[in-house]
């Protein structure tokens, strides 16, 4: 709190001074020095930092999205709490899923949720893909020929940034030219793209299009 007082103070000067003074004279160990004026800027503690928790935290907002999307293109109401079941072969989204569960199913407006490794495609169900994670939200009234209509939309435009992707490392110029973590960075974007167009074509071939 003493840090977000100092940090707030240059576009919020009254109000944090008043909490400032008030906090000061009920704790000693917090809000030191006569005014927060002179209070020295806050500094940046390394030890806050966290890989794991960011990736985690961008685990949930990808499936969030694909979540909404699926929403939006089914005509599913936002504030309509829907059941889904999602299907991963990674350690991080199972690990990460289960541990925020409580938060992630407010945020993503869902009921029941199930979460499984290689799960088979329910049937009657819509499919987000995220990466190599296939989230399946049922239909009230399963349009297969519609679904796999959007399934096939969803591949021909991720072949499209595949395709792009592969122009681009195939250039010399970039390659030899780009800082390698871009180059890197890149590559595995490709891989991705790779996963999840594969990942499609099973949920195609699950819904028997040809």
């Amino acid at each position: 709190l003493d840090k977000c007082l100092r940090a707030l103070h240059p576009i919020m000067p009254f109000i944090t001074e008043e909490i400032w003074q008030r906090l000061r004279s009920l704790c000693d160990n917090i809000c030191k020095g006569e005014t927060i004026m002179k209070a020295p800027w806050p500094s940046w503690d390394e030890t806050l930092i966290s890989g794991e928790f960011e990736e985690g935290f961008n685990i949930l907002i990808e499936i969030t999205r694909g979540i909404r999307n699926i929403r939006r293109e089914r005509g599913l109401p936002e504030r309509q709490v829907i059941d889904i079941k999602i299907s991963t072969p990674e350690d991080i989204v199972l690990k990460t899923v289960n541990q925020y569960e409580r938060y992630f199913t407010r945020m993503a407006g869902v009921g029941n949720l199930e979460i499984a490794k290689d799960m088979s495609r329910p049937t009657g169900c819509a499919v987000g893909v995220v990466g190599s994670t296939q989230i399946f939200v049922p239909l009230p009234e399963a349009d297969i020929k519609a679904e796999t209509e959007r399934l096939k939309e969803q591949q021909r435009k991720v072949r499209g940034f595949l395709e792009g992707i592969e122009k681009r490392l195939a250039g010399k110029n970039f390659v030899e030219r780009a800082k390698p973590e871009i180059v890197e960075q890149t590559r595995q974007k490709r891989d991705e793209l790779i996963k999840q167009i594969e990942v499609l074509d099973r949920s195609i071939s699950d819904l028997g299009a040809e």
